[in-house]
């Protein structure tokens, strides 16, 4: 809850009880989590709307990022510190499970470093690949 709290005061935003709720949560997840996942979680606590509008506001001051899973349903997970409302800085491989469906966000070094032509800027940048999970292919 600390955690949440200076993330919040961070990032500019007010500490609601909600908003409180759906950082710790993410930040507890080894995955990305969507919406409907945090909405059973929180069915008691807040609405479908409620849990809209917090991800739409964490995602536009940079705490949180959106990745689309194999289906095309918006997952979410924590950002990096260095994520402000101006740019998304999360360029880390996102690992996605064709057995679980589950999404993880995979901190690799040595990604690749784009020179792109004169007058081109990257605001936000998808690295992606598919296949198994460490515990899927255990079992």
């Amino acid at each position: 809850m600390e955690s949440a709290i200076r993330v919040l005061r961070d990032h500019g935003l007010r500490k609601t009880s909600i908003r409180i709720k759906v950082i710790d949560l993410l930040s507890s997840a080894n995955h990305a989590v969507s919406q409907p996942d945090l909405e059973q979680q929180l069915e008691s606590e807040a609405d479908r709307v409620t849990i809209y509008r917090t991800l739409k506001s964490l995602e536009e001051k940079g705490v949180v990022h959106k990745i689309l899973d194999m289906a095309g349903l918006s997952k979410y997970a924590l950002c990096k510190d260095e994520c402000t409302d101006h740019q998304h800085k999360d360029e880390h491989l996102h690992f996605h499970c064709q057995v679980c469906g589950n999404i993880f966000c995979l901190n690799i070094p040595g990604l690749p470093d784009y020179n792109l032509p004169a007058g081109y800027s990257i605001k936000q940048m998808h690295l992606s690949a598919e296949g198994v999970c460490v515990s899927c292919s255990k079992g």
